[in-house]
């Protein structure tokens, strides 16, 4: 579902806008130490945050 989100429309978008930018994308199905991993960018599809962790909602509320 989260890749469904993630996938033509807004990366498209993006690429117009920055195409001096790069995307390496990755699905992983756990949480993964962005940090320890050296990812610039994580995107999550959760309720909640775990304590921490800062987030910015990209996308309308989901039904």
């Amino acid at each position: 579902m989260a890749k469904e989100l993630l996938k033509a429309p807004l990366l498209a978008e993006f690429n117009r806008c920055y195409p001096q930018i790069t995307l390496e994308i990755n699905y992983e199905d756990h949480l993964v130490d962005i940090i320890q991993e050296r990812i610039d960018v994580g995107i999550r599809l959760a309720d909640k945050l775990q304590p921490g962790m800062v987030g910015v909602q990209i996308t309308p509320e989901l039904p």
